[in-house]
């Protein structure tokens, strides 16, 4: 029990750093939707099997391994809208993503529209944390 309540707890911390905990945010800045959720290893072992194999990766087919990724969510479904590019950024940054990774997925997110990154689940490590972000 103590668990589902950390896990709760750094979920909802997450949710409130990209969120920013202000309305400080720009009418003009342009804001991403986010989904998480946690999922087994075998599903993620499986979705970067198929991110690799693409060989053209494009909207549709990033959105296809949203969808398998969401159809196979095990627990902590979220989603957040509004969230600003200087968010994700700095979350990005706290998870040890470099400053090479996040220009890199910067630049795929603007190309295609659309992006999905994993983390560590930070209290089981048979499970991973996926992200899906759009414009």
């Amino acid at each position: 029990m103590k668990k589902i309540f950390s896990l709760f707890f750094i979920l909802a911390l997450f949710l409130c750093v990209l969120s920013g905990c202000d309305d400080s945010v720009s009418s003009s800045e342009e804001t991403y939707s986010l989904e998480t959720g946690a999922i087994s290893e075998e599903t993620f072992n499986t979705a970067m099997d198929r991110i690799q194999n693409t060989l053209i990766p494009n909207y549709n087919e990033v959105s296809s391994v949203r969808d398998y990724l969401y159809q196979n969510t095990l627990s902590n479904y979220q989603t957040q809208a509004g969230v600003s590019w200087d968010e994700i950024e700095s979350f990005m940054t706290s998870r040890g993503f470099t400053s090479k990774q996040i220009t890199t997925e910067k630049n795929f997110l603007k190309k295609t529209g659309n992006d999905i990154l994993f983390f560590e689940h930070a209290l089981e490590k048979n499970k991973r944390i996926w992200m899906y972000i759009t414009k």
